[in-house]
């Protein structure tokens, strides 16, 4: 910190000495410097005792100490802000026999129990924003001593933990409890874990502190116990602790709740409750973490709970274990998994490296369910470059059934695919009638998906192709070939029903481009556009 005007403020105080020395004989003691706290002109009086070598050391530190506890005036700290100016001023040797006799003052306040209420305010406060800013100040560095530094510094996270919860929002501070944590650092946010409990009403606040200050392990430790947290608020345990205060609270408001009813919201509590946990975790990570959420999404819970703690695993995976990729992936693959859990599952698998995750992933092409190789494929193609376009229609090429959408989607998909050789210098290869058909109709799809007028002499030729498309695996559900209301029963049909009608729709075949997002086709829209699951 700069402070501004240092001449004017010697001369002034200077003058008031020259005052207070023909007023009062040079005969100022502590209890003037405890009573000019609450005068007037008393501020300047104490910056005047804590600048003149006249004056005992002693009686100096009293004055800095008067002015630091002072009541702000006008809601400003005015006490505080003179202190430190006054300080600037003096010689480093004066400065510091100064300090050596604030410093431990201060610093024994700070270490003090909290008080019971503080209803009418912190009288810690101001103490704790002097001894930051003495701390922090730079221009000049008003603490050069290396013990009185860390005799501040512990003194200030000290009275940061002593009372976290009420002190976070404690009216009247310069600086934040939150911004003082993160100038001091790592080391500040080491004893914040511990602060985590289930009943606590700040947690995400507490999580986003952390995860912006902590180190890797304060961020474990967090882990650990937000999955503790978690598993107490998802326990029954919980509940039980939680009816009687809402049964209160129902009671306060007037409310008459039958068994039932009381039932409802003690769920909606407590998932609303477990939410915000995951939200917390999300910010963190961690092994602990990661495993309770896995666990979690296992257990027959609602759908939309088991989605938000793969949602909260989502940044979370970069050092995944074998064993809890295994578990994500079996969440992918059984059929029991609903949709939207299981396409979570699968984007979790693709946050990790591809080389980790590819083979398990083309494992997938083989389930009974035909949404599951379609969830699988999307993310491989996702995570490809156009160079692996001949490995996955190779994969692609060993299953016997197929929906149209999966075709369509494919297609759009391998449109996307950056790199060299680019697809549409390669597609043609993979649509010639050697290929299987699954593999045939999907590389027609990326005419489907970016095709123009200007392409049709590359897709007519299979117009009277009577090769027949894949079919819809037994029971398969939403599983079909239909396009425009017309069965497909062909490649000749898929081209005719399907593909052309795209490609001469597009309104600016010239600038259609792969990876766009082409005007018209009202088909397209309903049958490769996004997932259904």
């Amino acid at each position: 910190m700069k402070w501004g005007s240092e001449a004017k403020a010697c001369a002034w105080t200077v003058g008031l000495v020259f005052a207070l020395s023909a007023t009062t004989g040079c005969s100022t003691d502590h209890k003037d410097v405890t009573r000019w706290a609450q005068t007037e002109h008393g501020p300047r009086k104490l910056a005047a005792v804590l600048q003149h070598d006249k004056y005992e050391n002693d009686l100096r530190v009293a004055a800095a100490m008067s002015l630091i506890t002072m009541k702000p005036r006008k809601g400003k700290s005015i006490g505080i802000d003179l202190m430190l100016s006054t300080l600037a001023t003096l010689s480093p040797q004066v400065r510091a026999r100064v300090l050596d006799g604030l410093v431990p003052a201060l610093a024994e306040i700070l270490r003090a129990p909290p008080p019971e209420s503080i209803a009418q305010g912190d009288p810690s406060v101001q103490p704790k924003d002097a001894a930051f800013e003495l701390l922090t100040h730079e221009d000049p560095v008003l603490v050069e001593n290396v013990a009185s530094r860390e005799t501040l510094k512990a003194a200030l996270i000290g009275w940061a933990l002593a009372d976290f919860w009420r002190r976070i929002d404690s009216p009247g501070q310069k600086v934040s409890l939150e911004q003082m944590i993160k100038q001091l650092g790592p080391e500040a946010a080491r004893g914040l874990p511990k602060l985590l409990k289930p009943d606590s009403d700040k947690l995400d606040r507490l999580a986003a502190l952390i995860a912006e200050v902590g180190d890797a392990p304060t961020k474990e430790s967090t882990s650990t116990q937000l999955a503790a947290v978690a598993a107490d608020v998802a326990s029954k345990a919980w509940l039980e602790r939680k009816t009687p205060e809402l049964n209160e609270a129902n009671k306060t408001s007037g409310l008459v709740v039958n068994p039932d009813a009381l039932q409802k919201q003690l769920l909606q509590y407590q998932e609303e409750t477990l939410f915000r946990v995951f939200g917390s975790i999300k910010r963190i990570g961690g092994a602990a973490s990661v495993d309770f959420l896995l666990a979690f999404a296992q257990e027959a819970r609602a759908e939309k709970q088991r989605a938000t703690a793969l949602a909260a695993l989502q940044g979370n995976l970069a050092s995944a274990t074998p064993k809890q990729l295994g578990l994500i992936l079996a969440l992918a693959q059984d059929d029991a998994t609903p949709d939207l859990v299981r396409d979570l599952a699968l984007r979790c698998v693709s946050e990790l490296p591809r080389a980790q995750v590819i083979e398990p992933l083309y494992g997938l092409f083989s389930n009974k369910n035909w949404k599951v190789r379609w969830a699988a494929a999307e993310h491989i193609l996702k995570m490809s470059e156009a160079k692996h376009l001949p490995d996955f229609m190779a994969h692609l090429g060993k299953i016997e059934d197929m929906a149209i959408t999966e075709a369509l989607r494919y297609g759009t998909l391998i449109s996307e695919l950056k790199g060299e050789p680019s697809p549409a210098s390669t597609i043609d290869e993979f649509a010639k009638s050697t290929e299987r058909p699954v593999v045939r109709v999907t590389a027609l799809g990326y005419y489907y998906a970016v095709g123009s007028a200007k392409d049709l002499a590359k897709v007519e030729r299979y117009s009277a192709d009577l090769e027949p498309v894949p079919s819809c695996a037994e029971n398969a559900q939403d599983c079909e070939w239909k396009c425009a209301a017309k069965a497909v029963a062909t490649v000749g049909d898929y081209i005719e029903f399907c593909v052309k009608p795209e490609m001469i729709g597009r309104k600016s075949p010239d600038t259609a481009q792969a990876g766009s997002d082409p005007e018209g086709g009202s088909a397209k829209a309903s049958q490769a556009e996004g997932n259904p699951r």
